[in-house]
Order: structure tokens, then sequence, then C-alpha cells
């Protein structure tokens, strides 16, 4: 993580573990946490009591913005339940011309990518305290650049085809001419659905997809978003319903 910090300036939100090594490397950070231990393990120019859904500072004060300038590097690593719109909110408020870094599991790339401007790297984080947790095998690298980041070998490995970096267990598919394995779990192309998916998948002549063994067909399964059967989420009619995000 240290190595994507191209800055001197760094607001880290919710990733103390951080702290420590970029301090190491020269850099002026500053952790903002809702948990106020932290005030006696950082010193108070190292750490502020902050609340990232309504961008709060419990002191009352607001950011030095001569310390840490509009293009500073902001890294997010938020609860899962904080909403994407929201995250992106607060880094922007607290460097709006700076590289945001944002740790979020894979399946947030629909709405990251495709509503936010964020890109995906493969790189997937490792948690010291969440061995045991799914945590480890979701978690990505979110960025709001289109800049090529290198990612650190043996463990990745560069694309030419994708012009970027990858997982060393990337599969790049020559029908769909990606590397299209973001969950990490092994993906083959079928022919018949004319996509890529995980292994363990298998076609379904009723769903025309491919989709996991014992399944309930789209005729009976009902749909996540407005909780009617006959259709999928990607028909459901209130999908298009989104809201805005400026």
């Amino acid at each position: 993580m240290v190595s994507f910090v191209d800055k001197q300036t760094v607001i880290l939100v919710g990733c103390p573990t951080l702290m420590i090594p970029l301090l190491e490397e020269g850099k002026d950070v500053i952790l903002l946490d809702i948990d106020e231990r932290f005030f006696g393990i950082f010193p108070s120019k190292n750490f502020r009591k902050f609340n990232l859904v309504n961008c709060y500072f419990f002191d009352g004060n607001e950011l030095d913005k001569e310390r840490f300038p509009s293009d500073s590097v902001v890294i997010m690593d938020p609860p899962f339940g904080v909403m994407n719109e929201i995250c992106v909110r607060t880094m922007r408020l607290l460097a709006p011309q700076g590289r945001h870094i944002l740790l979020k599991p894979y399946f947030e790339i629909r709405w990251l990518e495709g509503l936010l401007g964020f890109k995906m790297l493969d790189y997937r984080v490792d948690y010291e305290s969440h061995r045991k947790m799914n945590r480890n095998k979701t978690v990505r690298i979110f960025v709001n650049t289109d800049q090529i980041i290198p990612l650190p070998s043996p463990e990745y490995k560069y694309c030419d085809i994708c012009d970027k970096f990858v997982h060393d267990t990337q599969f790049h598919c020559a029908f769909c001419g990606a590397c299209g394995d973001i969950s990490g779990r092994g993906i083959i192309h079928c022919k018949k659905c004319n996509i890529c998916h995980v292994k363990s998948h298998v076609f379904c002549s009723k769903c025309t997809v491919c989709k996991p063994v014992g399944h309930d067909c789209a005729d009976t399964a009902r749909c996540f978003i407005c909780k009617k059967p006959g259709h999928k989420e990607s028909d459901c009619k209130l999908e298009n319903k989104k809201i805005k995000f400026n």
C-alpha cells in the first residue's frame, strides 16, 4: 500500500496500520478515525477524531489546508456498510484534486467504476487482523486515476494486452479480450453464454447463462431489488432508478 503513495502529504481515513510505515517513509500523515482510543497511541498532530459519513471533525476545526493541500493522497478503508457515494464525497471534500485510494469489495466495481469514475486494481488486500474472515478474499483497491500503477512481483504480473498489472493467477480470455477474474476464484469462458464465469458454475438452459449448481432458475427466483419473482436484477424496472451523485 505504501508504494501507491506518490505525494508527501497523506490523509488516512480508517487505516491506522498504515500510519507507522508512511511516517517511516518520511511522509506527513494524519489519521482521521472515529475511534478515540488512538489519542493514546498517536500524537495530536497525527490523529483527529472524525466521522467519515458526514465528514465531521469532533474538535470543530477543519483540516489544515496549508499542511494538507487539495492534492494530498487520501486512503480510505471504510466499513462495508458505508455507501460508495458517501465515501467518494468525503474523499473529494478532504482533497478535491488528490489521488483517492478506496478499499472496497470487488463486487462494488459496478458502482465505483460505472457511476463514480474509479478504476479497480487487481491488488488483493491482506489484513493481519482478519486472517480467518472473507474480508481478505474480497477487498480490492479502487483509484480515481487512469494512470498505470505497478503492482509488486512475483505475486503480480503485467498483461501486455490489457495494459495493466494483474494477479499472477489472472486469466486473460481471448474471447472476451480481458482479464476478467475479479473475484480470484478462477474463471473459464463459456461458448454457450459467451461470457467468462466461475469454474464451478454450469450453463443453465432456462436461465440461458451459467449459474451455480442447484440454483433457482430465473422463472422461479425472486429479484433482489424489487423482491418479485419472474425476472433477474438486470431486468428489473427499478434498476434504472438510480441516485445521481454530484
